[in-house]
């Protein structure tokens, strides 16, 4: 009878504690799948916008505020959940050992900057980036062509590049700059050059719902 008793108690506890889970807790109810959607806004004294980004990019840096003589700017950072590698030991003495490493296999910035701190155009941006990266061994220029944020004008390159300490050897890499309201908007985003399709298809979701808050 007492073991009754205290079954019947159970059965009739776990309602209560789904209900504390649901209104106390509602993440129990709402875990997101990688494909699922989520929105980032920022609307602080630099700029205000708002873009949709997957569940994928579980961590988030920013959004903070640099201001110093040279610069005003604000930025947001959307990160995939890190990846352990297993690299060769770069330390002197180490050669045969093996490591295991972290790396963040894809992230998207958004950053939007004072023009008159300073003043360089989108183009030449675009240009001093292609400038830059095209002095990497393996770099090569996938696409670029123009899109439009919002109603506004802005290009975009994506391109393969080297990879860097840790990780795979070729990144795919996306730069999207434009001007708007004063203000220079930068759009990057880096990705494991396996994940190309996938990282191109989550920056073009971005870049379609981005709106500016005025």
């Amino acid at each position: 009878m007492v073991s009754q008793l205290i079954s019947i108690r159970v059965i009739k506890a776990i309602p209560a504690v789904l209900l504390i889970c649901i209104f106390l807790f509602p993440s129990c109810s709402t875990l997101l799948s990688d494909d699922d959607y989520k929105t980032m806004v920022v609307n602080n004294r630099v700029a205000g916008f708002s873009f949709e980004y997957r569940a994928y990019y579980r961590d988030v840096a920013g959004p903070r505020i640099v201001d110093s003589d040279a610069h005003l700017f604000t930025y947001v950072t959307i990160l995939a959940v890190q990846k352990i590698v297993t690299m060769p030991n770069p330390e002197p003495g180490g050669e045969g050992e093996t490591v295991r490493m972290k790396y963040v296999p894809a992230s998207i910035g958004v950053m939007a900057s004072d023009m008159s701190k300073f003043p360089i155009s989108a183009t030449e941006r675009i240009e001093s980036k292609i400038a830059s990266w095209s002095r990497w061994p393996n770099f090569e220029l996938l696409e670029r062509k123009m899109v439009t944020i919002d109603g506004v004008q802005a290009e975009l390159i994506a391109y393969q590049v080297d990879g860097f300490f840790v990780g795979p050897e070729l990144k795919y890499q996306a730069d999207v700059c434009f001007d708007h309201n004063d203000l220079k908007w930068d759009i990057s985003l880096e990705a494991d050059i396996e994940s190309s399709v996938m990282a191109s298809t989550d920056l073009d979701h971005l870049i379609q719902t981005f709106q500016f808050l005025e």
